[in-house]
């Protein structure tokens, strides 16, 4: 009897036991591939952020050399901003708000990119420009107040000065002459609207 007795007891602690073993690793698999799909996103975000940063450099490089210190005419829109191509991308123009250490090439409408950051064509004509996620610190530390100079490649320019910013899910709400943001994650928006000062 004795035996007997010691054998079910043996027998139902495995039972217990091995429920809690499977819980145990069912949950550090799933620890297991959340890590590495956190890593494998942090590593692509951080290799985007190095090619965009070298692209971004060449084509300021480029800027540098063949935009005219002035001249041209100031597109009536988007659609009518001339082009410069670089490594085969159309830019634009450079965007530039040197209090926020912001100094950028822009992408043409159209152009699609994970590189620069692009224009997209506003419902009023505006500037609608969408900053790289590795820009947000330079869009977050725009001040009101603060002035941004948005020059074509033929030299024409354009100042504005900022006027509002804030956060968004939904579609902006197109008052401003020009507007930057970047897109979070989840669909979250950090903008930054401004008025034509020039």
């Amino acid at each position: 009897m004795p035996g007997r007795g010691a054998h079910t007891r043996g027998a139902a602690e495995p039972r217990g036991g091995g429920r809690w073993r499977l819980a145990v690793c069912v949950g550090l698999a799933l620890v297991a591939t959340g890590l590495l799909a956190w890593g494998h996103g942090v590593a692509q975000a951080s290799q985007e952020e190095a090619r965009g940063k070298a692209f971004c450099s060449r084509a300021l490089a480029r800027l540098e050399r063949v935009t005219p210190a002035s001249g041209g005419t100031v597109a009536a829109g988007v659609a009518d901003l001339p082009v410069l191509q670089v490594d085969g991308l159309d830019v634009a123009g450079r965007l530039v708000a040197a209090g926020a250490g912001l100094d950028t090439p822009v992408a043409a409408p159209g152009s699609a990119t994970g590189l620069a950051p692009s224009l997209e064509e506003g419902r009023a004509g505006e500037l609608l420009v969408r900053c790289r996620p590795w820009q947000t610190s330079a869009i977050q530390a725009l001040r009101k107040g603060e002035e941004l100079r948005f020059v074509q490649v033929d030299g024409a320019g354009r100042t504005y000065s900022v006027v509002d910013a804030g956060t968004t899910c939904s579609k902006f709400d197109d008052h401003f002459d020009l507007l930057l943001y970047v897109e979070g994650s989840f669909g979250s928006k950090r903008w930054v609207g401004c008025s034509q000062s020039s």
